[in-house]
């Protein structure tokens, strides 16, 4: 039994190391005419038998005998010299196979030859035992895809359209990087869409190709009855289990189910699963542990399904009160699956499933699983805390719908001190001021949450109170960070009284969206998204790392912005979360034309939203920007419906160009987000400049200084704004500001800004840096050390290991000047010597062409 299905370039994607050594091992004794044995392993799936055949096409393409034996050896067969021979599936070997593959493989080592033994390395067997004390060179493992190596393939097997999206999505949830399940699982889906089917259902509910299911019948037909029982009411209890919760639900002894593990550890169905525990089982993927729930739910008694459920919603409710999102969120996903008809019992798994999903972001989840569907506003008023995580959930998407909630006490005559707070009315109130802060009403969201925060003061509900807390906080976040860092505060307090786990990491997430707006602070906010993701609350750590990727871009870490947004969008477009996801698309535009040539970066269409402005601001035209932001105000804004900590300043922004136009000075309260304030603090210091006061000027730019010392492109930025009023005025050191902007401005490739810095340069009468006469691109990194193009070709030249007289005849220019700038890069890199600079080349792994 082979593992592929067909012969395919795509299948070998992530495979070219792996034919390399194969070719390379074989091709080795074949020319000495040494024996070798060699032994390739991986999971069933993984290609081993593709990945082989086309390492062997050249030797087969010269006339060497490859004998393809299928998975016996011949009896009697000894090897010759010149010949390779191809045993596949080694661990499916019996007994009566073992002499007949001992021969062989020692006839390969003392006549010569090659012999090429493929296995599953989560299989332990005789025939496997034995070829690893006979392999002559180290085993090969053929590892599973990563996931640019995963998403590669899906583009091979599937044409540019609607369909690649959401198959890449669900080829990512369930096929574990192997690229025989990649293959079914792609013909599967593709069948489905041309039905008519919406693919994107998939990303949660498992697809069983009938290849698939029919490969792992085979196997658990293997297994015999009651073998077989065993381990499909383990299939029920989720792709990882706790061997000894088996025989809670089978009323088997431990010894049988035992021994049924072992034989389907045997077949390739399940592996220990150590690093969870001693008695923890694992099956060998997604896929399989699926497709044996299938099978099991359509042989056992539905008793079997409502035991596995109790057990499955009784350990949910343990890892929920640890915090532990993903397990609990997996665990009653099980449940849900597993008592598909049994509506009963769904009805009380349905609370804890939806406040798991809510705290965990999955709108995606709660979709394709039909807990949002069919809900009207009466049966949600009958279920309050099931209304209130749904409400929750809302929040992600882009346009939520608004509730029909109407708050009893308004219009009532019972005056409102003597009210009695009701659970079931602050729910209704947040979900109210939940779908407010959704579209952008921040003061009615702030006014709800308020109210509920008040009530809460009566109910003995502390989950409840976290909850009108946090919205409370993250209605005042983008208005009043000092209002929300208290409301998050108190949050945190009541969540660590309480042991309610979840509402801390949404109180920590909160509080380091306070430390990122109000001083642009990264570590806070890096450190509540590790939290975040490793409890499992993904949503939670997606909006981390958007401000992550702010961070980036307003430092000039536009690579690494790339790189921490394009993982966000990817994450927010699984959960469902339209909202983060057009806020991570917001952000990668604006590195887009921040990084112009850069890797990765994608050529920014000229329709895209916010591409004028910034093509405008890129290009220093700040009178023309000035009137398209004021034109953009006046048609109805230029941010999103809901207002974002990880958005592009763009207030600041309007804000300094306006005051730069003559408008007057900006009297309004200071923006909450850092960003904005410094941009905003840079008018104040035009405009106190121009009044005559060079003192209050300085003050006002230091705090700009301050504001931005995590964010030194919009430092640059800013004081490139405003080097020209400040040059006028006779204030500042506007000369070593536009040097600084220069050399970053350069680095970057934002030829507009650079040539802005230049010209006022120019103006001030200060000295303008030459270009550099160098053929090599200077990397970012060095060029934000100040090394020039020359320097580089000196550098990459010491790197090989040139002298100085060398250097000169090769770059024609004198050993003295080869000197020169020698110095000047110990200098700027700060290396001790030429060793050093090597190393440091070597670290940078430059390999930039020429101009």
């Amino acid at each position: 039994m082979t593992d592929t299905l067909t012969e395919s370039p795509a299948q070998l994607i992530g495979r070219a190391a792996q034919v390399t050594q194969i070719r390379d091992a074989v091709e080795d004794a074949l020319s000495t005419g040494n024996g070798a044995v060699l032994l390739v392993l991986g999971a069933r799936g993984s290609g081993r038998t593709s990945t082989v055949r086309e390492a062997l096409r050249p030797v087969e393409r010269r006339g060497v005998p490859v004998r393809w034996d299928g998975g016996a050896p011949r009896p009697g067969r000894p090897g010759r010299g010149g010949e390779v021979h191809v045993l596949d599936d080694a661990h499916l070997f019996d007994e009566a196979r073992l002499p007949s593959l001992s021969a062989l493989l020692e006839g390969v080592r003392l006549h010569g030859g090659c012999a090429v033994v493929t296995g599953d390395d989560g299989i332990r067997s005789a025939a496997t035992d034995q070829v690893h004390r006979l392999v002559t060179v180290p085993p090969l493992y053929l590892d599973a895809l990563r996931e640019g190596e995963t998403e590669l393939l899906v583009q091979r097997l599937v044409p540019a359209g609607p369909a690649r999206r959401p198959v890449t999505g669900a080829v990512l949830s369930w096929c574990d990087g192997l690229p025989l399940a990649v293959e079914e699982v792609v013909a599967f889906l593709l069948r489905e869409y041309r039905q008519g089917v919406d693919v994107a259902r998939y990303l949660t509910l498992p697809p069983l190709p009938p290849a698939t299911a029919a490969r792992i019948g085979e196997s658990l037909d293997a297994l015999g009855g009651a073998a077989r029982r065993i381990v499909e009411v383990a299939a029920l209890l989720g792709e990882s289990f706790d061997a000894r919760a088996v025989p809670v639900v089978s009323r088997d002894p431990s010894t049988d189910v035992h021994t049924a593990l072992q034989r389907a550890m045997a077949v390739g169905l399940v592996r220990p699963d150590r690093s969870s525990g001693p008695t923890r089982y694992r099956f060998t993927g997604r896929l399989t542990a699926a497709t044996t729930r299938a099978e099991a739910l359509a042989r056992h008694p539905p008793r079997t399904a409502s035991a596995v459920a109790d057990l499955l919603h009784e350990q949910a409710r343990e890892s929920f009160a640890s915090g532990e999102l993903g397990l609990c969120r997996s665990l009653l996903t099980q449940a849900w699956t597993v008592l598909a008809e049994h509506p009963e019992q769904r009805a009380a798994v349905r609370p804890l499933l939806l406040e798991a999903l809510s705290h965990a972001g999955d709108l995606t989840a709660a979709r394709h699983l039909d807990l949002l569907a069919g809900e009207s506003g009466a049966a949600r008023e009958e279920r309050p805390q099931e209304s209130r995580s749904a409400s929750r959930l809302s929040r992600l998407a882009s346009r939520p719908p608004v509730p029909a909630h109407r708050d009893p006490r308004e219009g009532s005559t019972v005056p409102r001190r003597t009210w009695i707070p009701d659970a079931d009315v602050v729910c209704g109130v947040l979900s109210a001021a939940d779908a407010a802060l959704a579209h952008g009403s921040t003061r009615r969201a702030t006014a709800l949450a308020r109210r509920a925060v008040t009530d809460c003061a009566d109910l003995a509900s502390p989950a409840l109170l976290c909850d009108a807390l946090d919205v409370l906080g993250n209605a005042r976040l983008t208005c009043d960070p000092s209002g929300a860092g208290r409301a998050f505060a108190r949050m945190e307090r009541v969540a660590a009284v309480h042991r309610l786990r979840p509402w801390t990491l949404r109180a920590q997430v909160g509080l380091a969206t306070v430390d990122f707006l109000r001083a642009g602070l990264p570590e806070p906010v890096a450190a509540a998204g590790h939290a975040a993701r490793a409890a499992g609350a993904i949503g939670l750590g997606v909006r981390c790392s958007l401000q992550q990727g702010l961070a980036g871009l307003l430092d000039g870490d536009l690579r690494g912005a790339r790189r921490t947004l394009g993982a966000a969008r990817v994450l927010a477009d699984r959960l469902g979360a339209e909202l983060l996801s057009e806020q991570a698309a917001d952000l990668l535009r604006v590195v887009d034309h921040l990084a112009p040539g850069q890797d990765g970066a994608v050529p920014p269409a000229h329709d895209a939203p916010g591409s004028v402005r910034l093509r405008l601001l890129l290009s220093h035209r700040l009178t023309d920007l000035a009137e398209c932001l004021d034109a953009e105000v006046a048609a109805g804004g230029y941010g999103p419906p809901a207002p974002s900590p990880a958005a592009f300043p763009w207030q600041g922004v309007q804000v300094l160009v306006a005051t730069l136009a003559g408008g007057p000075p900006h009297a309004a309260p200071l923006p909450a987000g850092f960003a904005d304030r410094a941009l905003t603090h840079c008018a104040r210091a035009v405009d106190a400049g121009r009044r005559g006061d060079p003192a209050a000027a300085e003050r006002s730019l230091r705090q700009a200084d301050r504001l931005t010392r995590h964010a030194a492109w919009l430092r640059d930025l800013g004081r490139l704004c405003i080097a020209g009023d400040a040059l006028a005025q006779g204030w500042g050191t506007p000369v070593a500001w536009l040097q600084e902007g220069l050399r970053r401005f350069t680095s970057a490739g934002q030829e507009g800004l650079a040539s802005a810095a230049r010209t006022a340069l120019r103006a001030a009468g200060a000295p303008v840096p030459r270009r550099g006469r160098g053929d090599s691109e200077v990397p970012p990194a060095l060029a934000r050390l100040g090394v020039t193009s020359r320097e580089m070709d000196v550098l990459r030249l010491v790197g090989s290991g040139l002298g100085n007289r060398d250097i000169a005849e090769r770059l024609l220019i004198s050993p003295r000047t080869v000197e020169t700038h020698v110095a000047s890069l110990f200098a700027k890199t700060r290396s001790s010597d030429r060793r050093a600079l090597g190393a440091l080349l070597r670290e940078l792994a430059t390999t930039v062409p020429a101009r």
